[in-house]
C-alpha cells in the first residue's frame, strides 16, 4: 500500500488547489474526483477561471486519447435540497463566450 502525506478526496477548485499546494510544499499528494475532469465545481456550475486552470500543468498534457470520456459539457442542473431531500430549487448553467479554458 502506498502511503500519502496528504489525500484529497474532490477535486474541485478547492480541491484542486489544496492538492497543488500540497504537492509544491513537497508534501506527497494524491486527489480523487468521482466527475469526468478535475478542477470543475460542481455544486454551482461555474469552474476554476482561466488564469487558474493554466497552472496546472498536468491539464495541459490530457487529451481525448488519454482519457476517451472526456466530454465537454453544454449545460449543468444543479438541485438544492433541504434536509429532508425535498428538491427547493435548481440553477441552470451554460458555458458563456467570456469564460475560455
Amino acid at each position: 500500500m502506498k502511503e500519502y502525506d496528504i489525500i484529497i478526496v474532490g477535486a474541485g477548485p478547492g480541491g484542486s488547489t489544496a492538492a497543488k499546494e500540497a504537492a509544491e510544499k513537497g508534501l506527497k499528494t494524491i486527489f480523487f474526483e468521482r466527475g469526468r475532469k478535475p478542477g470543475n465545481k460542481n455544486s454551482s456550475g461555474t469552474g476554476l477561471g482561466p488564469r487558474l486552470w493554466r497552472e496546472f500543468d498536468i491539464m495541459k498534457e490530457i487529451n481525448s486519447e488519454d482519457c476517451p470520456s472526456i466530454r465537454e459539457g453544454r449545460a449543468a442542473r444543479n438541485y438544492m435540497v433541504d434536509s429532508d431531500g425535498k428538491v427547493t430549487g435548481y440553477i441552470m448553467t451554460t458555458p458563456t463566450e467570456s469564460v475560455t479554458y
